[in-house]
């Protein structure tokens, strides 16, 4: 479980859902590699002040929150990663949100 993380972490442009008015990226996980598949099991993360799983690479869009719980998150459950090429989707991508 992870709780009361995603304070600000002065890490920007990384993934795609900037939070607003600003670029930062703050979350309560960071993954900045892609992973070959996901690796993260049958976790839960509550009490996020900011996305609740930062997907910080360019390449696949890997999803690590399929078997995830996510409770209180202020931004988005977990964010998009950027395209192979490093741009984001020219319409805002989807944010799910947590309850």
């Amino acid at each position: 479980m992870v709780r009361y993380a995603g304070g600000p972490c002065q890490c920007s442009g990384f993934g795609c859902n900037d939070l607003p008015d600003s670029f930062d990226v703050s979350s309560a996980i960071l993954v900045f590699k892609e992973p070959a598949a996901p690796f993260l099991a049958n976790a839960r993360t509550e009490d996020s002040a900011g996305h609740g799983i930062l997907r910080g690479w360019d390449g696949a869009d890997v999803d690590l929150a399929a078997s995830t719980t996510f409770a209180r998150i202020a931004e988005c459950a977990q964010t998009a990663p950027k395209d192979a090429g490093g741009r984001c989707p020219s319409a805002p991508p989807a944010c799910p949100r947590s309850p």
